[in-house]
């Protein structure tokens, strides 16, 4: 699908950090930016849209001083992304509250969705978690994205592995638990790329296999290989986990059957 319009959207404060990334994403889509703030203060809101002038970005710029406004406002606008600030909370403060952003997300989850972490200004390293059940347009509308913002395309698999140990093991010994184990992770691999390469035809990209539970160990990974974005479907499971437990900056793109 094009990408024909981004909504940045502050709520309380401009985080400037991520707003070099939102300019450039709309440069290198072409699209037109959208740049939603909701109570943000007038001296921020010149200097911002005087930045978007001097720079020739496409925009609209409009601000609001409640969240109804907001919300009638980008249904309104129909964006083909929402990109919004995840600022950065303690874990257990987590657990009992929730981010603007997150309150937010409930809102826009018929879009495709971007959480920026709030240091980050630059996307550099990207991964696209794919699973057996993700469909044609995920795949995609999620490589054409990182393909025209990065130009390296890398997915990525998780093999669950525990999910079947516990059942593997009550019917075969340790050794021969392994080796079922070896066979389903090679025969998943092989799967999952030839469902990529039915998409993509004959385009470029790169898989990643990886063993563990996505919500946490695609978290460790990511951070460990220097990633610093992840695009997950709409339709993960435990979709709160997932943003919880990451510490980067996260896509949440539509998973749906073609239009």
């Amino acid at each position: 699908m094009p990408f024909e319009k981004i909504a940045f959207i502050q709520i309380e404060k401009f985080n400037r950090n991520n707003f070099q990334i939102v300019k450039c994403i709309s440069q290198r889509l072409g699209s037109t930016l959208y740049v939603f703030l909701l109570n943000i203060d007038g001296n921020t809101i010149v200097e911002v849209e005087k930045e978007l002038k001097d720079e020739n970005i496409i925009y609209h710029l409009k601000s609001f001083d409640d969240i109804k406004s907001l919300k009638s406002y980008i249904s309104k606008e129909n964006p083909d992304i929402v990109i919004l600030t995840e600022e950065k909370i303690n874990p257990l403060k987590h657990i009992f509250t929730h981010t603007p952003a997150e309150k937010l997300l409930k809102h826009v989850e018929n879009f495709n969705i971007i959480l920026l972490q709030e240091h980050e200004d630059n996307i550099q390293k990207a991964l696209i978690y794919v699973t057996s059940k993700s469909t044609d347009f995920y795949i995609k509308n999620s490589y054409e994205f990182i393909k025209k913002i990065i130009g390296k395309v890398t997915f990525v698999y998780s093999f669950y592995e525990d999910a079947y140990q516990v059942s593997i093991k009550k019917t075969h010994t340790e050794e021969e638990a392994e080796e079922i184990l070896e066979a389903m992770f090679d025969e998943k691999k092989k799967d999952i790329d030839n469902k990529i390469k039915k998409v993509l035809k004959e385009e470029d990209y790169r898989l990643i296999t990886i063993l563990g539970e996505p919500k946490k160990d695609l978290n460790l990974f990511a951070k460990n290989k220097g990633y610093n974005f992840v695009i997950i479907s709409s339709k993960v499971e435990d979709k709160n986990s997932f943003i919880e437990n990451l510490q980067i900056s996260l896509g949440i793109f539509l998973d749906k059957e073609e239009e």
